[in-house]
């Protein structure tokens, strides 16, 4: 089994309500582990390519007004998003998304994982 951790900083907005004068500016830290069944090389650019089609949407934008968080921009809830649509993409290329960091700075990190690395 073959395994890779790519890093990956999204600048995006939020606030803890859908009031657009408590917006504030992160960027978001996300820590991806991911690994391939396959006996062939997988360049990392493959992976981060895969990762910025996923990602690059939200990038520099308020995710408030983003339908799929329906007004919950938090931590958690920004972590369980990016890790269902990792994972859908990732199967597709025969990779497994085994666990996703998600931080906002370096004390509040949420995490999902399939697997313990």
């Amino acid at each position: 089994m073959k395994y890779y951790e790519l890093k990956y900083r999204l600048p995006m907005s939020h606030s803890s309500s859908s009031d657009r004068t408590k917006m504030h500016h992160h960027v978001l830290e996300i820590t991806i582990y991911a690994e391939t069944g396959q006996q062939d090389f997988v360049e990392f650019q493959d992976m981060d390519q895969v990762l910025g089609g996923c990602l690059d949407v939200y990038r520099n934008q308020y995710l408030n007004d983003m339908e799929e968080f329906h007004g919950d921009t938090s931590i958690e809830n920004m972590t369980e998003i990016f890790y269902r649509k990792i994972s859908e993409q990732f199967v597709k290329k025969n990779w497994k998304l085994t666990k996703i960091e998600v931080g906002e700075n370096p004390l509040r990190v949420y995490m999902i994982g399939t697997r313990n690395i």
